[in-house]
């Protein structure tokens, strides 16, 4: 069978080995390891069994258009959203969800057009120098099946036909909405517990895990008193009183004393807090809109996670956005350095001269001298505007410049708006959370010239701030690759100056090109007549073509920053361009 991969971190790099093993014709999307698996393959240490596997899949940064049998994306629910747009495209049969995923609503909206069923594969692990380091059982069972009613027949044996080969089960159920539901009853205790011993689970104590245990069974309680079955059936008895009940107390203490734990688990509490404070997220939003009978022991289990929840450091990194800064760090390296080499030769320069002085030799010295002066000044410069610009630092101006053009992004109901050039997903982000109802997409080329911003740090970041109406994918500004008239609403931040070589005005009604009728508009760049040209006749011409309500606001008199801010650091001519198509 010809098969697409999506996600290639821990989960889906052991579905890869499976799926090669069985014979099958295998090609993976993978963007931030792309070079990685190229050369060395899918490489897989298997913990347990003590052995490591390497296979070698095609490896693609982007889905092609061949026509697949089946196509996987393996990752987390909130990932899962923002790729959506590329999987509704993927050429496929058969398209399968694989992993925790509270957003199921979203997904079967976006993906209406496609045949979908959900999944859940019973392993864990982490990436680790470019080794996926996996814990799985002897045998990987993945679970199948629709939200709400089992999978077809047809398509069930199909994905049993993929993985034919030894080692791997798969297990259909009558409804995936239900399984990940009582999932998140039976791992989130665990997962408090956790946080409460710093992911050091030999810490746990026997009280520790008969509270895992009540936890448990007070989640099963409330989610049976909202009518959703038991899945698997039976699942409960694990929980009750009775030899199923000791027998999974028993699992449960020895896990917390063996490397089984730490795999299955602490590992993943502490690499994937993004995902575990997602899934706690997502849950507690569903009991405040559906009441049920009480938590006690879980409400309090959770209190031990909140401070790992709440953008604290953690070993598994800070649940924090990180918008990065438009003067990044490595242009202060880059111009202290050079101000230290250029320093360095001029006083080298200058102790020559003094020994034999020759107009090459004091040419040489004015030379650095003038280099070392000009690089200290751009040094100087450099760290200043960093710490202006800085979400840490006091000023906050590129907060303030976000916030603000985020202001005239007004959705619909349902709508979309689309933010050109996204960098690190904070416009997007930004509208986002001001149209709760609706949804933004981001797309950027993320060339080398911002190395430091990607999709996925994108995708981080909205999943940091909590924002779930978000996708972003690779883009052109110079020719959007949308239909006319595809959005709602229309915004960008400083990207179009920085387009060498086009057009501006023509960059801006390609952008508006594809905005609906109706729709708003935000566009917010250094719009000086020498990058630009004469704006006043382009809002003219935008008026006659019908545009309403279009108007130049600068920002660099007060607005956005003082006029003596946006002189120093090179923005003067800041201006929102808005309106309605």
């Amino acid at each position: 069978m010809r098969v697409l991969v999506f996600g290639v971190g821990a989960i889906g790099s052991l579905m890869v080995h499976y799926l090669c093993k069985a014979g099958n014709d295998v090609t993976v999307v993978a963007r931030s390891t792309y070079e990685e698996l190229k050369k060395g393959g899918v490489v897989i240490r298997h913990y347990l069994q003590k052995k490591t596997t390497v296979d070698y899949p095609r490896v693609l940064k982007e889905a092609d258009d061949t026509h697949y049998d089946i196509v996987f994306s393996v990752m987390q629910g909130q990932q899962q959203v923002a790729l959506l747009p590329v999987l509704a495209k993927v050429d496929t049969d058969l398209l399968v969800l694989v992993g925790n995923n509270m957003e199921t609503d979203i997904c079967d909206k976006e993906l209406r057009n496609q045949n979908v069923i959900y999944g859940f594969q019973g392993s864990a692990g982490r990436r680790e120098n470019g080794t996926a380091v996996v814990g799985r059982l002897p045998i990987t069972d993945l679970t199948i099946g629709r939200l709400y009613e089992p999978a077809d027949p047809e398509d069930i044996q199909k994905i049993k036909e993929a993985f034919r080969t030894k080692g791997y089960k798969v297990t259909p159920v009558d409804s995936m909405y239900a399984y990940y539901m009582y999932h998140i009853a039976e791992i989130m205790p665990y997962c408090f517990l956790c946080y409460h011993v710093g992911c050091d689970l030999k810490k746990a104590g026997k009280k520790d895990m008969q509270m895992i245990t009540s936890a448990t069974k007070e989640c099963f309680d409330y989610l049976k008193g909202q009518g959703i079955p038991v899945m698997p059936p039976e699942e409960d008895a694990y929980y009750e009183k009775g030899v199923r009940g000791k027998a999974m107390y028993l699992l449960y203490r020895i896990m917390g004393k063996t490397v089984l734990g730490r795999l299955m688990v602490s590992d993943h509490c502490e690499n994937g807090i993004h995902e575990m404070a997602y899934l706690d997220r997502r849950f507690e939003d569903y009991r405040s809109q559906n009441p049920g009978a009480p938590m006690p022991v879980w409400d309090e289990m959770r209190e031990w996670a909140k401070p790992a929840f709440k953008n604290e450091d953690s070993k598994g990194g800070k649940m924090k956005a990180d918008y990065k800064n438009w003067v990044p760090k490595g242009m202060i390296y880059g111009f202290a350095a050079g101000t230290g080499v250029l320093a360095v030769g001029y006083a080298v320069a200058s102790r020559m001269t003094k020994q034999a002085s020759t107009p090459v030799k004091i040419g040489t010295k004015a030379v650095l001298g003038v280099g070392a002066v000009a690089c200290g000044t751009a040094t100087a410069w450099s760290v200043l505007a960093h710490r202006k610009f800085s979400y840490e630092g006091k000023r906050q101006l590129s907060k303030q410049i976000i916030d603000g053009t985020a202001r005239y992004i007004i959705l619909p109901e349902g709508g979309v708006g689309l933010d050109v050039g996204c960098g690190s997903g904070a416009l997007t982000i930004a509208c986002a959370k001001n149209n709760e109802g609706a949804k933004m997409v981001g797309i950027d080329r993320w060339g080398k010239e911002y190395a430091s911003f990607s999709q996925k740090l994108c995708e981080d970041n909205a999943v940091a701030e909590g924002v779930s109406n978000t996708s972003f994918e690779h883009g052109d500004a110079v020719h959007l690759e949308f239909e006319d008239e595809s959005f709602d609403a229309v915004t960008s931040n400083y990207v179009y100056h920085n387009v060498v070589g086009e057009d501006k005005q023509k960059l801006l009604l390609e952008t508006l090109r594809v905005l609906k009728k109706g729709g708003c508009f935000a566009i917010h760049d250094i719009m000086s007549k020498s990058r630009y040209g004469d704006m006043q006749e382009f809002v003219k011409k935008l008026k006659s073509m019908g545009f309403e309500d279009v108007k130049l606001i600068a920002t660099d008199d007060g607005l956005f920053m003082s006029k003596t801010e946006a002189k120093w650091m090179g923005l003067t001519g800041s201006t929102l361009l808005v309106g309605k198509k």
